[in-house]
């Protein structure tokens, strides 16, 4: 345990419930179980307007969590109702309502943030499942490939000495991490039109464009039941990442990864429509591509804007 003292980063944690039900409970009692002092953590819910009551008993049962009350669901940018105003915080963590961490998790991660100023971001080792389960990576940090696709590095392996390393990664996954309450300032806020997915890897890319790192931390570990709210490779889920990883590559990436990225959509689309495709329907493809095209002017402007910026190692010369 964590001695309580004033030079302890004041940390606050985020949790983003959607009807999540029991499952917030248990993410929220695994999250009292942190090693860390309390008087240096506050645990924020934000509820996305979730008709299941799974925030109604909360005053009772976790009295020091505070809660706040989104209108509507605005997707996984409703994080943003807890990190605009910072004030005194020095770390933020996002934990999802279906991960419950292991009791080292944030002072592992919190640790290794202290130590590098140039770090951004902490990634945990997220497990799949529960404890009861076999040792089975989700993530280990994230990889983003020339098309723009943000993929879970180390998804389905057996956790091994390749995954008990320290490594440095391209980016964060939002299901469980611990952000540098000052990358947040520097960088800014997700961008809520996305609605769902690629909102971390958007975040993560316009970090890394202003000279921000990552580091994965093997020691800090959680498990997280992936897929429990939005399903794995649902119709919806398919068509929203295809559509907003050509929007994120396009706001983030160079200009050649920019024309992969499109490239690789419009290559997508035709296949389906000559039926040689696989995964996401023809329709799906098509509402995908369509989507992003409609958003395209916003994305290219976005990306003026972004690209405009100087990088932290131009300001602090």
């Amino acid at each position: 345990m964590i001695d309580d003292q004033r030079d302890v980063p004041f940390v606050r944690l985020v949790v983003l419930n959607w009807n999540a039900g029991g499952l917030l409970e248990r993410c929220l009692d695994s999250l009292h179980e942190l090693d860390w002092p309390s008087g240096r953590l506050e645990i924020v819910v934000i509820d996305n307007a979730s008709t299941d009551g799974s925030v109604d008993g909360l005053a009772a049962s976790h009295p020091g969590v505070r809660l706040v009350r989104n209108s509507s669901n605005t997707g996984f940018g409703a994080n943003n109702l807890a990190v605009a105003d910072l004030g005194d915080v020095d770390q933020v963590g996002l934990v999802n309502p279906d991960v419950v961490t292991e009791p080292t998790w944030l002072s592992e991660l919190s640790r290794v943030l202290v130590a590098d100023p140039g770090l951004g971001a902490a990634c945990p080792k997220i497990l799949l499942g529960t404890r009861t389960n076999s040792r089975i990576i989700q993530n280990a940090g994230s990889v983003v490939d020339d098309s723009g696709n943000s993929r879970d590095r180390g998804y389905g392996q057996i956790d091994g000495p390749e995954f008990d390393r320290p490594a440095e990664v391209f980016a964060w996954c939002g299901a469980a991490v611990v952000l540098r309450a000052d990358y947040l300032r520097d960088v800014g806020l997700f961008e809520e039109r996305f609605f769902l997915y690629y909102e971390d890897t958007d975040l993560s890319w316009r970090g890394q464009n202003r000279g921000w790192r990552y580091r994965y931390v093997p020691t800090a570990e959680c498990w997280h039941l992936h897929g429990a709210f939005t399903g794995l490779d649902t119709p919806q889920m398919q068509r929203l990442q295809a559509r907003n990883r050509l929007l994120v590559a396009t706001r983030n990436a160079s200009a050649l990864d920019v024309m992969r990225a499109w490239l690789h959509s419009l290559g997508g689309a035709v296949r389906a429509l000559s039926r040689r495709s696989v995964g996401l329907s023809t329709t799906g493809r098509l509402r995908a591509l369509v989507g992003a095209l409609r958003q395209l002017p916003w994305a290219v402007t976005t990306r003026r804007r972004l690209r405009s910026q100087r990088s932290r190692e131009d300001r602090e010369v």
